[in-house]
Parts: structure tokens; sequence; C-alpha cells
């Protein structure tokens, strides 16, 4: 268990050594996006085996750190969200270039906000809808510690019904068809509500720098 928190503490540390030592904008970004997909898949299999993989001692640690795996994953959103920031700054920074590529990139800087944008908000609604079908479908014989936890009253919900929820929390809509009980179940709920606030901090201030940057442009064309 320690050694699998500090081995995913130093692959952590490394990602963002890897990104901030990119030169090359697109890269950085690409390889943001890469190594967030591939961490958050990683930790979504742990889960994943732990529930279908038959009793083994080899993979016991699984059977308890599910907590562990949801903070690593938020841990990877938050990653995202963080070196999201600090590329757009880069990309709002080339007004002047005479580069083409980036010249081309920061003209089309909205295009590109907006599939990013989208990409993002998707990974976070899957990520997080995966972890509550595991929840509330885990068989109680393979994590006991988390009984109690579940949407409504217990019964199985399909994934559909889970990303639904996770669309639901993340937008704040909260309609009340779907109750997470559980302290567990609840925490997790928060940093879906926390995750969504903070892409908007750092999107909000993105979109409207775009918006004036596009009608000053205009501005000055008249």
């Amino acid at each position: 268990m320690l050694l699998g928190i500090i081995t995913y503490i130093a692959i952590s540390i490394f990602i963002m050594i890897i990104i901030y030592n990119q030169k090359n904008i697109i890269e950085k970004f690409l390889i943001n996006l890469i190594f967030l997909m591939i961490g958050t898949i990683s930790a979504l299999a742990e889960l994943y085996i732990a529930i279908h993989v038959p009793k083994n001692e080899e993979i016991v640690y699984l059977k308890k750190p599910i907590i562990f795996s949801v903070l690593f994953i938020s841990l990877l959103l938050m990653l995202m969200l963080h070196n999201m920031y600090y590329i757009w700054k880069e990309i709002n920074s080339l007004e002047n270039t005479h580069v083409k590529w980036q010249k081309l990139m920061y003209n089309n800087r909205f295009l590109f906000f907006i599939a990013s944008i989208t990409i993002s908000i998707s990974i976070v609604i899957f990520a997080y809808g995966f972890l509550y079908y595991i929840i509330n479908n885990l068989p109680p014989d393979i994590i006991s510690d988390l009984n109690g936890n579940f949407m409504d009253d217990g019964g199985k919900k399909s994934f559909v019904d889970c990303i639904y929820f996770s669309g639901v929390t993340f937008f704040t809509v909260g309609y009340g068809d779907m109750i997470p009980k559980g302290v567990f179940l609840c925490i997790l709920v928060l940093l879906e509500m926390v995750t969504s606030y903070i892409l908007s901090i750092i999107s909000i201030p993105i979109l409207l720098s775009i918006l004036v940057g596009r009608q000053e442009n205009m501005y000055i064309k008249k």
C-alpha cells in the first residue's frame, strides 16, 4: 500500500517535470492530455480488477485502497486543470509571434479552447461516473469498509445512470432524482463539484480574454 502511494506520487512528479520541460505548446498540451488519460484509465483498471478477479493474495491491496485510487484520479484531474491554465497563458502570449504555426494557434485559440474544454469535461464526467458505478455495484465481500455508500435505495445502477449522475453533479444541477448516501460517496461528489468549480475559474477568464481580444481586433481593423 505504502509502496503504491509512493509510486503514484513519483509518477505524478515525473509527469509534471516532463510537461514543464516541453517548449512546444502543442506537445505540452498533448502530453498533458495523454498522461491524464493513461493515469485515469490505469487507476480505474485497478478498481475493475479488484472487483472481477477472484481473491488472490497478490492483489489483496487492491481491495482496500479504493479511496487512494479515487484521490489519485482527482490529483490527475487537478494536474490537468493546473497545466491547462499555464498552457493558455502561453497561447495568449503569442500575439506578436512570427512563427506560422504559433500564429495559427493564436488566431484559432477560440476553437482550440472549445475543443480542450469539451475533452476535459468529458474526461471528468466519465471518470467520476465510472467511480460511482464501481462503488454503487461493489459486492459486499470485496470492500466491506465501503458498505453504506450507495445511491438511492442501494440497488444496482447501470453505467448510463452513473454517467448521468456524474454529469448532473458536475454541472451542479441537482435534480434530486438520485441521492448519494454514505460519507465516502458524499465526499466523492464534493470532489467532483470542486473540480467543476476549479475548471470554471480557469476557463471563464480565458474565454473572456479571447472574446475581448476578438472585439479589440475588430475595433482596430475598423
